[in-house]
């Protein structure tokens, strides 16, 4: 294996659950799966001696309280092994900048549009955070069908825990993102202010809004020009860096956003005489839905960038994407 795929968290996350991986696709070969929660639970199989080895629990029936505290690392472990599964086959990646993590972080509480996910290109896809200082990114895999879900697993920094955290998000009541984590029963019991949960609370509002942006129709996506370069499919999966192909995410959206913000600055400054009409604040970005087609019964989501605002209350859109 060469240094890309020693260092790449993704294909060392392919790699580490190898093992799990090919027991996960034996099972799921024999027998007939649902959905996502039927998917872990295959993969469980292989989890819980495996996460029984890893905490020296062997030949003895492990106690309630170590019961309560490895049921987390073992469905951490199958959801692992059944996103890396399907990763594995496609290997596409979204990069995201720190200024457009914090931008989508930065929108308000919103519903989960189950219909929308449909949307999404890809069936499993990495989120890398090129900049985050704890986080290298996120793998995700959505199911489709009557019973839809987002299964997430949070990676960390080379040299750290490569697994920090995992879950499935589901439909019920089509919940907003805030209110899902908040009703998790591992954070119910757990202080909400304290930095790791937060860190996990930050990131899954993250996924999430970056899985909506995913299927906007008017994201902001572009192929890597260094990735493309190198990028060689292949039906044999070998999991060589090669093998990934990877998409640039909201890069002409912070360069413009930038843009204005400077503009705005400079503006601001500028002597009586030549002032535009000041700003006011700014808005924050947000979803919009369009119902379009044939009886406007198709919705389409798009991405509303921050705008400026002036002191008349006008919207002053910064950018146009079409």
């Amino acid at each position: 294996m060469g240094k890309k795929q020693l260092t790449y968290t993704p294909l060392r996350l392919v790699d580490e659950y190898s093992r799990a991986i090919r027991e996960f696709e034996k099972a799921r070969a024999l027998r007939t799966i649902g959905g996502a929660e039927d998917e872990v639970g295959a993969a469980v199989e292989f989890a819980v001696p495996r996460i029984y080895e890893r905490n020296g629990i062997k030949g003895r029936k492990p106690t309630k309280a170590e019961e309560d505290l490895l049921v987390y690392q073992i469905y951490d472990y199958a959801i692992a092994t059944v996103i890396a599964s399907y990763w594995s086959k496609c290997k596409q990646v979204y990069t995201f900048s720190r200024d457009f993590y914090e931008m989508l972080l930065d929108m308000d509480d919103f519903d989960i549009g189950w219909s929308l996910f449909d949307y999404l290109p890809y069936e499993a896809f990495y989120l890398e955070l090129k900049e985050h200082k704890e986080i290298d990114g996120v793998l995700v895999k959505y199911t489709k069908g009557p019973r839809p879900s987002i299964l997430y697993t949070i990676c960390g920094k080379k040299g750290r825990l490569l697994n920090i955290n995992s879950g499935i998000v589901d439909p019920r009541d089509n919940i907003s993102y805030k209110s899902f984590f908040e009703t998790e029963v591992f954070c119910s019991k757990a202080d909400m202010s304290a930095p790791y949960v937060v860190l996990v609370r930050q990131v899954l509002a993250f996924t999430l809004q970056a899985c909506m942006y995913l299927c906007a129709k008017n994201a902001d996506i572009e192929e890597n020009p260094l990735q493309k370069k190198i990028y060689t499919p292949s039906k044999t999966i070998r999991n060589r860096f090669s093998e990934i192909r990877k998409w640039d995410v909201g890069v002409r959206v912070v360069r413009e956003h930038k843009a204005a913000q400077d503009l705005s600055t400079e503006t601001s400054d500028a002597p009586d005489v030549f002032r535009r009409r000041p700003r006011q604040h700014w808005r924050k970005a947000h979803w919009h839905t369009y119902w379009v087609g044939k009886g406007r019964a198709k919705r389409e989501l798009k991405f509303i960038a921050p705008v400026l605002v002036n002191d008349n209350g006008d919207e002053m859109p910064v950018i146009v994407h079409e």
